[in-house]
């Protein structure tokens, strides 16, 4: 009885993690943005030029964090 119900429930999971997969989630933060998809899987990170200026590190640091935060909290 529970065997049935224990390999209903995988096949559920496995089905949820592959719709999962096809969700894309993109989030821009002043030149940062961070795309993946709803598993948490990032596929791109990309930065502005103007943003890769050694006098700009700590600025690019928070917009990293905060442009991961909104995009974690989308996903």
């Amino acid at each position: 009885m529970f065997d049935g119900l224990l390999e209903n429930m995988k096949e559920q999971e496995a089905a949820l993690h592959k719709k999962m997969q096809e969700v894309v989630i993109i989030e821009n933060k002043e030149g940062v943005t961070i795309e993946g998809n709803a598993n948490l899987d990032i596929s791109n990170i990309l930065i502005e030029d103007d943003l890769l200026q050694l006098s700009k590190k700590e600025e690019l640091t928070d917009l990293l964090v905060a442009c991961y935060t909104a995009w974690k909290e989308k996903a």
